[in-house]
């Protein structure tokens, strides 16, 4: 990361000093770089350290603080800098400090792990009452400072979309960049693996490491010595304590401590294995592992954020099955071999410099405004197109290919194209869509994952959009026959233009009404202007562009009917074709039903407090949305009933999030500043 930066910015690090950032700095591609908080406090200052670590866990040591801020040097790095990057959570916390030193700084907050989630898992690890609370508040405070940290900094970067699903929504823009782990020496590690050589690389000096390592002695090696009786099991990393060397002695395992060059130990290796139950992040050294084709052996914490299943050799917790998977690689390691090979490359193409640059380049905001990468692209012909139709997904393997079928099947002369927008998706959903590449005139898969959220999908998707008319549908839902023919021939005469739903469910495979007709008239909300849903639209291009497109801070609902809203007061008329029709999907269980209403009625306060000072809407009530929620929370026994179930589960979840959105928009004043979408084709 520092290379990256250096090689077009003025780059300066500040670095908190140790023994790992001072060999850091000895091992070349040495950046401008100050060390800060390096002495070592005085004993009544490590107790009071030790006892803020336990009150305020998600914080930097306030020595370091006093170190880095009382320095007059580094405070005019800070103040003259026009990008500062936090690095690591607990930095978050610096950023109001930051603010008003240098307020006119882009403060970005990387994050290599979530706080929470170690926390949660340490406490999961716990035995006693005591330790057991000390792990519940720390989880506690965790929370706050992460929703403080999403509300105050500009942008939030986390290193996999598992981390990405973790981070409420706030006013930071959320971005996923995997790290470039993908080095020259990685990719030529020529493999010559030993008959039975087990590597396991880590920090001892961290808990979750010496823990997995103690858990993989007691628990694990005896059961894979009783079948491979001569295997060597080599770790290396540094952080060796006495008791840990002493059990490292009583169960026969090489402990390297620091190496300086880790290429020869992945060639010689017949596996890697991390026995990981703690902790949370991408594990750098899995993916490095997998980088230099090792086949990996892992608990479902140590795979968690990297790749999938397929990527490893074994995937358990538990160390009967971690045992027996090391035992396959053993007794096979050629099919093991094979595999990781293939996995190698793939896991190049993700963790690779040219993908990390173009993402990176997109944080820093040093990007083309058309940013997001094409990775799939095909054209049939050269008859000019119509239309391009715009499909956000987020794992929609299980419904995409029904719509892309409606789509191919439609009826008419329109030659039009398909952009499906992939916001990320983790199941098969990209496999689906591309045995569809060749059934339409032209067909791009667009990687939308940088931010998550329909809004931003539905941006990227218009950004590569080859026709100046752009039609929205979603990837569950169903378009019927010349809907794409109905909606280009009204963009001839009007800028926007909606059409209307029929709700269905689904019901053993097949559609059923959820009522009698589709609606008659556009959705309205809070009595101002209508709008159309972003199932079954369309829009002109550079009515698009002009308004910023979707606003991409709505993360569950109502960003429809901010773009309408923003288009129309644009001058941008509404046209609202009743007859072009779409098939509408609903939920089918109340949890679905009760978690989708919640955030719509969420979206809806924060729709209203984004207009109504300058725009005459329906008045809102705190009040009266806490009744209402009490009123609902009476009628919690309706919950029983198979017959009132769902339709209550929608009024509890629209009660519920009508107060959250009081609460967290109009009370606490926490509204997310608007993303917008930036540039033009």
């Amino acid at each position: 990361m520092a290379k990256y930066l250096a090689t077009n910015n003025d780059f300066t690090a500040l670095v908190v000093d140790g023994p790992g950032a001072r060999r850091a700095s000895t091992l070349g591609q040495v950046v401008n770089h100050h060390f800060f908080g390096g002495t070592r406090a005085a004993r009544r200052h490590q107790i009071f350290e030790t006892v803020r670590r336990i009150i305020f866990p998600a914080t930097m040591a306030r020595r370091m603080q006093h170190s880095l801020f009382r320095n007059p040097d580094l405070e005019a790095i800070i103040r003259g800098a026009d990008v500062i990057d936090l690095q690591w959570a607990e930095t978050g916390s610096l950023v109001r400090r930051i603010r008003r030193i240098n307020p006119d700084a882009k403060v970005i907050c990387t994050w290599h792990d979530v706080l929470s989630q170690r926390f949660m898992r340490a406490r999961q690890a716990s035995n006693g009452t005591i330790k057991k609370l000390r792990w519940s508040w720390a989880i506690g405070v965790a929370r706050v400072f992460e929703r403080r940290i999403l509300q105050e900094a500009d942008a939030l970067v986390v290193l996999s979309e598992k981390d990405a699903a973790l981070v409420n929504s706030g006013a930071a823009e959320v971005m996923v960049v995997e790290p470039p782990l993908a080095t020259e020496a990685l990719a030529k590690t020529d493999r010559h693996p030993g008959p039975a050589n087990i590597l396991f690389v880590a920090n001892l000096a961290r808990w979750e490491n010496e823990q997995g390592l103690s858990w993989f002695l007691d628990e694990v090696l005896p059961k894979i010595r009783q079948q491979h009786p001569s295997v060597t099991v080599k770790v290396a990393g540094t952080g060796i304590l006495p008791h840990v060397q002493a059990a490292a002695d009583r169960a026969d395992i090489h402990l390297l401590g620091f190496v300086a060059d880790l290429a020869p130990l992945y060639a010689e290796a017949t596996l890697v294995v991390v026995p990981l139950h703690l902790g949370a992040g991408v594990k750098f050294k899995v993916v490095e592992a997998l980088l230099a084709g090792v086949p990996v052996v892992t608990t479902p914490v140590g795979a968690e954020g990297i790749g999938h299943a397929d990527w490893y050799a074994a995937v358990d917790h538990e160390p009967g099955g971690f045992a027996a998977g090391v035992n396959r690689v053993l007794a096979d390691p050629r099919s093991a071999e094979a595999k990781a090979g293939r996995v190698r490359v793939e896991a190049a193409g993700i963790y690779g410099a040219q993908k990390f640059k173009a993402r990176m380049d997109n944080v820093y905001g040093t990007s083309k405004a058309w940013a997001s990468e094409v990775v799939c692209s095909t054209t049939r012909g050269n008859a000019p197109l119509a239309a391009t139709v715009v499909i956000p997904v987020f794992n929609g393997a299980q419904t995409i290919d029904k719509q892309l079928a409606a789509l191919a099947a439609q009826t008419g002369n329109c030659s039009f194209e398909v952009v499906v927008s992939d916001n990320g998706s983790t199941d098969r959903t990209r496999a689906v869509v591309q045995e569809w590449k060749d059934k339409f005139a032209s067909f791009k898969i667009v990687d939308a994952s940088r931010v998550r959220g329909a809004a931003f999908a539905r941006n990227e998707g218009a950004r590569h959009a080859t026709s100046g008319k752009i039609l929205f549908c979603d990837a569950d839902d169903l378009v019927r026959a010349g809907w794409v023919n109905e909606l280009v021939d009204a963009l001839d005469d009007h800028h926007f233009v909606g059409g209307a739903v029929q709700k269905v469910s689904v019901v053993g495979g097949a559609f059923e009404k959820e009522s009698s007709d589709a609606d008659a008239s556009p959705r309205s909300v809070h009595g101002f202007l209508p709008y159309a849903l972003t199932c079954n639209c369309a829009v002109r291009r550079e009515a698009l562009v002009n308004v910023g497109g979707f606003d991409s801070s709505y993360k569950a609902g109502h960003e429809e009917a901010d773009f309408g809203w923003r288009l129309q007061l644009a001058g941008y008329r509404m046209k609202w074709l009743s007859g072009t029709v779409i098939d509408y999907v609903q939920r089918t269980t109340a949890l679905g039903l009760l978690k989708q209403n919640f955030y719509y009625a969420k979206s809806a306060i924060l729709l209203w407090t984004r207009f109504s000072d300058e725009h005459r809407l329906a008045p809102v009530s705190f009040k009266g949305g806490v009744q209402n929620f009490a009123a609902q929370l009476m009628r919690i026994g309706l919950m029983s009933s198979s017959a009132t179930r769902k339709p209550y589960a929608k009024a509890l979840g629209w009660a519920a999030g009508t107060v959250a959105g009081h609460l967290e928009y109009r009370i606490l004043r926490r509204a997310p500043r608007r993303q917008l979408m930036v540039g033009s084709a």
